[in-house]
């Protein structure tokens, strides 16, 4: 299994070798005669259950594909449903996506599209926006406070909104106050300081959210390990105003049926909500 650290020197490679290929002088050209991004932020604050579909097709965790389909076959699926807006991985080596393949899908699409990869250079913003990204993961764990708002500003310059993701408390403590997206992902990779084997922890139910502590008129996203209805249901009474679902879907024998189940979602109350932490304390 690859680590933290074999994914991010893999990354820095393959920029260096983007650059040469394409400069940024290149990429503000292809930027400037794009048309307007779409909203990915307003897509997330509706009422309701707001789903990011993820286009996953495999993972560094795992050798196997996690299904047949190709990335564009899923985000067709999901242009025709009610998801908000359509994921799409575009690291190639350990996710099987590129940045062609989010073009194709930008194409073929009118829902937002956000970029998942490694961001750890200002010049993959700039590719993202070139090859249809409307918004960008950040992922706090990686990269120090001052890049995280050197590269939300950056992105908002271009008309992209960012989803900044953390695991923790003290990611989340990276997280600057002009942040407008937050993401929980429950899917928390504890590497050893040497990168040793991870720790792959995946139970919603006994992990903190950290709600209390995203500010309040952030909008916050729910990632990984929604494995079912009932997670979005408790996940949506905790507060959570959007849900990052990719396996789930991209597994399923019947991708349609299983994300209208998961978009008919309610939410819990506040006294089921009690119930089911006393419950998982018994457990």
């Amino acid at each position: 299994m690859a680590t933290l650290k074999d994914i991010i020197e893999n990354k820095k490679r393959e920029i260096d070798i983007d650059k040469k290929q394409e400069s940024i002088e290149q990429l503000k050209k292809k930027i400037g005669v794009l048309p307007p991004t779409r909203d990915f932020s307003g897509s997330l604050s509706k009422p309701g259950i707001n789903i990011i579909a993820e286009t996953k097709i495999k993972s560094p965790t795992s050798p196997r594909r996690i299904n047949g389909k190709s990335m564009i076959d899923l985000a067709k699926y999901y242009e025709k449903s009610n998801v908000a807006a359509i994921s799409v991985l575009t690291d190639k080596d350990y996710f099987g996506g590129d940045k062609a393949t989010m073009q194709k899908i930008k194409e073929k699409t009118t829902k937002p599209i956000l970029q998942k990869d490694f961001i750890i250079d200002e010049y993959q913003i700039y590719v993202a926006r070139a090859y249809g990204a409307d918004a960008i993961l950040l992922i706090s764990s990686i990269l120090a406070k001052d890049k995280i708002k050197k590269f939300i500003e950056l992105s908002r310059g271009l008309e992209m909104e960012c989803l900044v993701e953390f695991n923790n408390e003290e990611d989340l403590e990276k997280i600057p106050d002009i942040a407008k997206i937050y993401g929980r992902n429950y899917r928390i990779i504890n590497y050893k300081t040497d990168f040793g084997k991870a720790n792959i922890h995946k139970d919603i139910y006994k992990s903190p959210d950290y709600i209390e502590k995203i500010p309040a008129n952030a909008i916050k996203v729910a990632e990984s390990c929604i494995e079912k209805k009932e997670d979005i249901d408790y996940l949506k009474g905790k507060g959570f105003n959007a849900f990052l679902i990719g396996t789930a879907f991209t597994s399923s024998k019947d991708i349609k049926r299983t994300i209208e189940e998961f978009a008919s979602a309610k939410g819990f109350s506040e006294e089921v909500l009690h119930n089911n932490a006393e419950r998982v304390l018994h457990v």
